[in-house]
């Protein structure tokens, strides 16, 4: 799914919908998988971020005149499929490493399109966003050193399990 530097807002405000949905599913799946209440009240925490996330964007993208972002429900079947993936083919601790991977990618991902965005409003909720990944991963990795008592290496993001635009 690239993402040319000219993109409009709304696709990125569409692509990003679709990356908190993802992580919010991700979050509350993985968080049913662990006994830890401390972990698992960390990760519903995250879930529930992700659906006022989700919300602000999907907010932000009515603004612009559209009820719902075009192709929603395609890019978040990709995005479903690649966490259902993470869920059921790695153990906990390493959703939780490939979802640190993801809240990572995602400061990225915000960060740059707040540098391009096309006005101060959109830049602001881009810079928001970006830094709510960097607070997600923070939490990721405190919850991450408490099940396995060591810092969590954190892999590359694959595109099976987001389909990353170019940045």
């Amino acid at each position: 799914m690239p993402l040319k530097p000219s993109a409009e807002l709304g696709d990125i405000l569409s692509f990003a919908i679709g990356l908190e949905r993802t992580l919010r599913g991700l979050y509350a799946s993985v968080s049913q998988d662990l006994p830890e209440p401390e972990v698992k009240q960390a990760l519903t925490q995250l879930a529930d971020d992700e659906l006022g996330h989700e919300k602000l964007l999907r907010s932000r993208y009515a603004s612009l005149g559209a009820p719902s972002p075009p192709g929603e429900e395609i890019l978040f079947s990709l995005f479903q499929k690649g966490r259902d993936t993470v869920r059921w083919a790695t153990s906990p601790l390493e959703a939780i490493k490939i979802a640190l991977a993801l809240e990572i990618r995602g400061e990225e991902f915000y960060a740059s399109w707040a540098e391009k965005a096309p006005n101060p409003d959109a830049k602001d909720l881009l810079n928001f966003l970006a830094s709510e990944e960097v607070r997600h991963a923070a939490i990721l990795k405190d919850q991450y050193r408490s099940l396995a008592n060591e810092e969590p290496t954190i892999p590359p993001t694959d595109s099976q399990i987001i389909p990353w635009p170019d940045i």
